[in-house]
């Protein structure tokens, strides 16, 4: 909308700004991004964040039918950034053969964030999908979900297109706002996800 890319450019633009502001803060401190970053929000020891991995991708990101761009999982249970890792990889590994298994070996395309594309429409069987690699490499309770929604690619108007990439539309799934918050509400009940990304158009905000 152009509400969104008014927004989107004012990003753009401030963005080089604030870099460079954030330099001159760093010239006169004398001290490394990360230590500026740490001072500001109080903390003293450096610890690197859990990693946000992306393994499946669905909207505009993948030639499938998934609405929302992308499912990730955060290996919160690690005790530090490689086992992070390493937690990550064996669980995307694990979600290959499920999904090898479950559609077909040809199946396993890979979206513009390096997740895996299944041809799935439905939200809950993409988080199905990641649940079960989880548990299969052994890491239930260590490991939660995350979703970028880029609710702004299938944004309609006032209304959401959860069919937008299909080109058999049932007409049923064109949600309101207050849809879209009870469906985030019901995929968050349980902790089955941690947190969700982009999940409305920024212009309902202020409608």
């Amino acid at each position: 909308t152009r509400h969104t890319t008014g927004l989107r450019l004012e990003r753009m633009l401030c963005w080089p700004y604030q870099l460079q502001l954030v330099k001159l803060v760093l010239l006169r401190k004398r001290v490394p991004l990360y230590k500026h970053i740490a001072d500001l929000v109080g903390k003293s020891a450096t610890t690197l964040p859990v990693p946000a991995i992306t393994v499946i991708n669905g909207g505009t990101h993948a030639g499938n039918n998934l609405p929302i761009q992308e499912i990730m999982i955060l290996p919160i249970g690690a005790k530090n950034f490689e086992e992070a890792m390493q937690m990550g990889s064996e669980t995307y590994h694990h979600l290959k053969d499920i999904i090898w298994e479950k559609y077909g070996s040809d199946s396993c395309n890979i979206g513009d964030d390096g997740g895996f594309a299944p041809n799935i429409s439905s939200i809950t069987e993409g988080l199905d999908l990641v649940i079960a690699a989880i548990d299969r490499a052994g890491y239930n309770g260590r490991i939660k979900l995350a979703i970028d929604a880029a609710a702004t690619d299938f944004c309609v108007g006032k209304k959401y297109d959860l069919e937008f990439k299909s080109a058999k539309k049932s007409g049923q799934n064109f949600k309101t706002g207050d849809d879209m918050i009870e469906i985030y509400s019901q995929l968050c009940s349980g902790i089955t996800c941690l947190w969700i990304y982009i999940f409305w158009e920024a212009n309902l905000l202020t409608s």
